[in-house]
């Protein structure tokens, strides 16, 4: 599939998600990315529709582009690479708000109050890769509203849900005592493309779209 294809496909894709929700009620999905200005266009403001932000970023941005959305704050925007560490890529902001990703995997956030500091997760980050289903250890080290760091030790079943020549579906069901949580990717040849996974307990979930 090309590059240009997957972004028209990722961009349908995230057309579908700007529409759920009751009528009448603000999606936190649509709000403005006052919170974070990325590298996102020109403009002094953003887009408040998801599709809009991906073909604003599609049509102004060079080099790769992913967009980002955190609903319990509202976040929308898009970032690009600024640092490659071995396999870890850092997605950067204009303000210094970071993602470091593995193929698409989120491994740590920087910016964001209660991040993401650290991941041990090669034993996901493989079969996912793979489209292979199994059992993995997924530990992800968080920062607390207290400005502690708390670790998660999790035992996580990795499973196929849908699998086409274009892209493998796959969710990651994990658990660590009370806490659980369950991630969801979607797979194009050897990188993941969109990745739903929790940030924090505090932060909730982040959206990650590969757009090119």
């Amino acid at each position: 599939m090309t590059s240009l294809a997957r972004a028209a496909g990722l961009v349908a894709m995230l057309g579908a998600l700007s529409g759920c929700g009751s009528e009448g009620q603000s999606n936190p999905l649509l709000l403005t990315g006052k919170a974070i200005k990325a590298r996102l266009t020109p403009q002094d403001t953003t887009p408040a529709d998801p599709t809009q932000v991906a073909q604003q970023a599609l049509a102004t941005i060079q080099g790769p582009v992913t967009m980002i959305q955190i609903p319990s704050s509202g976040v929308i925007g898009t970032v690009q690479p600024i640092e490659t560490n071995g396999v870890h890529t850092t997605w950067g902001s204009a303000n210094r708000r970071s993602f470091t990703l593995v193929n698409g995997f989120l491994t740590g956030t920087r910016g964001f109050g209660q991040d993401l500091m650290s991941s041990d997760a090669m034993q996901t980050i493989g079969l996912i890769l793979a489209g292979k289903e199994g059992r993995a250890q997924h530990v992800m080290r968080y920062l607390t509203p207290e400005d502690t760091i708390t670790t998660i030790n999790a035992t996580c079943d990795i499973r196929v849900t849908s699998r086409t020549k274009a892209k493998t579906e796959m969710s990651e069901t994990c658990s660590d005592g009370d806490l659980s949580f369950i991630n969801t990717y979607t797979v194009s040849g050897q990188t993941i493309v969109q990745a739903r996974q929790l940030v924090s307990p505090a932060l909730g979930y982040v959206t990650l779209t590969r757009l090119r």
